[in-house]
């Protein structure tokens, strides 16, 4: 493999969030020299929070036995907000066809860049944009993109943002153009963002554990290792890439992979935020739904304690004089004896049940109370459960009641498309460097700007 080819193809990929560092405890002879320790720390508590809660891992505390050693639950019912919270909007923000099809959610349209002077653009130039719009949308069908666009959006509400890696790709003899892109959890990513454009970023780390096994060959023997898994790591700048297993630059071909020439002069990895403020990452649905999603559980498990109770009274009894009996009558008739009376007082066993709790309306209403409460913070209305309200609406009534997610829809689409537009330059960048290899392709970057096309869902949901 040539020395410009980073991504490795025998190499297993991530096959698991779990197969992430995050659990792990860093060991500084496992990481190559200058990783940022601290900063992926804190970055690590962070989106293990985050995962937390989506996966719904936060409810599953355990906070007793029963006699036949089930657990019991703090909170039974585990309904996670989050999850809802997040298909729902992942669905809005993508869009939904009208046909089934098999090509990305999100596609890219190139036009010839128009000029002050009214001057109209060249034939050469309307020929590259449509070349270069065909390759951007050849690489995203080629790469999945369909679902890699999707999984990133779910990937972006709760983490904050979501990542693409573009890598030039010589050895996938299925694809018209050898350029891939793949969605990279941001657990996995540590960005150092340019000051004047975000989605530029200057250097990035990239961290994960792989199969030590997958990776025997490119390790020399003294530094191989007997763990079941590697920590594989790569560390890119505009100029210069490495890749290290276990803190050791990877050795391929001959060739040793550490401070490579970047060949296309960018860091091919693009960070897209959920909503940004004040920060270069994005903002986490789990902020805002983490206390509504335990108190909601809270709620729901005080009001079965009380039904619990109801269905399972007490029962008390007097004057008793023998441990109470099944007695048959007949088929299926039985009854239970109480017993004789007691002498010398003549009373008679009694048995009775204690009366059943009322269940305040407070807390009877109260769980609705705070789901409404959820569906406000997180934007969800009754129209997104197929709740009308049990009465016909028109499609315009219907289109307005969900304002409140495709409204967030239309924002969250400002930050995709420039991401999206970021992505589309990269691969149109590898291409112009590997033109040379790539049948029928001559590209001349400049003469083009770019724009990203959606999915419609709803005459209220147009195109960003």
């Amino acid at each position: 493999m040539g020395a410009d080819f980073y991504s490795l193809s025998s190499l297993a990929g991530i096959k698991s969030r779990r197969l992430g560092i995050a659990n792990m405890t860093l060991d500084e002879d496992r990481l190559p020299v200058g990783f940022p320790i601290p900063e992926w720390s804190e970055q690590v508590a962070r989106y293990t929070r985050y995962w937390d809660f989506f996966t719904g891992e936060v409810l599953t505390g355990v906070k007793g036995f029963t006699a036949q050693k089930e657990p019991i639950y703090y909170f039974p019912l585990k309904v996670n907000i989050v999850f809802d919270y997040v298909i729902k909007h992942a669905a809005m923000l993508i869009g939904e066809e009208l046909t089934e099809d098999h090509k990305p959610y999100i596609s890219t349209t190139y036009t010839p860049r128009t000029f002050a002077s009214g001057r109209e653009p060249t034939e050469e130039a309307k020929m590259l944009a449509t070349t270069l719009t065909n390759v951007v949308n050849t690489v995203w069908h080629e790469s999945g993109g369909r679902t890699q666009q999707f999984e990133g959006a779910i990937l972006s509400l709760f983490l904050g943002g979501t990542v693409y890696r573009i890598r030039w790709s010589p050895w996938l003899k299925n694809r018209t153009i050898p350029i891939s892109v793949s969605v990279l959890p941001p657990d996995y990513f540590f960005p150092v963002f340019r000051d004047d454009d975000y989605y530029r970023l200057s250097e990035c780390y990239v961290a994960y554990r792989i199969p030590s096994r997958s990776i025997a060959n490119d390790m020399p023997m003294s530094a191989m290792n007997t763990a079941t898994y590697s920590i594989y790591i790569e560390h890119w700048t505009e100029d210069r890439y490495s890749i290290y297993i276990d803190g050791q630059p990877m050795r391929r071909d001959g060739v040793i992979y550490e401070n490579l020439h970047n060949p296309f002069g960018e860091v091919p990895y693009v960070y897209i935020p959920n909503i940004r403020v004040g920060t270069p990452y994005g903002m986490s649905v789990v902020d805002l739904l983490d206390g509504i999603t335990f108190e909601y559980n809270s709620a729901l498990k005080h009001q079965g304690d009380f039904i619990r109770r109801a269905l399972n009274l007490k029962r008390y009894g007097t004057d008793i004089r023998q441990t109470p009996s099944k007695l048959s009558l007949g088929d299926n008739l039985s009854i239970i004896s109480l017993g004789s009376t007691l002498p010398p007082y003549n009373k008679e066993p009694k048995v009775w049940t204690e009366q059943p709790p009322d269940l305040p309306q407070g807390l009877a209403e109260y769980p609705e109370k705070v789901f409404s409460q959820a569906q406000k913070t997180g934007s969800v209305p009754d129209t997104a459960y197929g709740d009308l309200g049990g009465s016909q609406r028109s499609f315009l009534a219907v289109s307005q009641s969900l304002f409140p997610m495709t409204s967030l829809a239309r924002e969250r689409r400002a930050y995709w498309n420039d991401g999206m537009d970021r992505i589309a330059y990269i691969i149109s960048k590898m291409a112009q460097v590997k033109q040379s290899v790539i049948p029928y392709i001559d590209i001349d970057i400049p003469e083009i700007s770019g724009t990203m096309c959606y999915c419609a869902k709803l005459e209220a949901d147009c195109s960003a």
